[in-house]
């Protein structure tokens, strides 16, 4: 049909390459901390009662568990936004994800 430019979508699937933007998608450390998240709202559903029960200071530890979650998920974002290697973002995310199990586990199991 003529003269026609191509699109940039169109040149990748003609020319066989991969576009150029960075696709966003999961770390390590942003597994970790969505299971923390997981695991913390989930309990919390299940045992209301037993947490809610006396003063309600186990609500309120369950609040420190979601926003440990949400911190990892925010580390996850601007780890990513800074690096422009994947590799380096799962390797950060990896020793970040160690470091939260580990303090997370010494401040339970104390």
């Amino acid at each position: 049909m003529g003269n026609r430019s191509l699109l940039p979508s169109e040149k990748v699937k003609r020319e066989g390459k991969k576009p150029s933007e960075k696709s966003a998608g999961w770390s390590l450390l942003g597994f970790a901390s969505f299971g923390i998240l997981a695991c913390a709202v989930a309990y919390s559903i299940i045992n209301y009662s037993n947490l809610s029960s006396g003063e309600g200071w186990g609500m309120v530890q369950m609040a420190g568990f979601v926003a440990l979650g949400l911190a990892g998920l925010f580390l996850d974002f601007f780890i990513q936004s800074l690096t422009k290697s994947r590799q380096v973002a799962n390797w950060l995310g990896l020793v970040l994800s160690f470091l939260f199990a580990w303090w997370l586990i010494s401040v339970v199991f104390r």
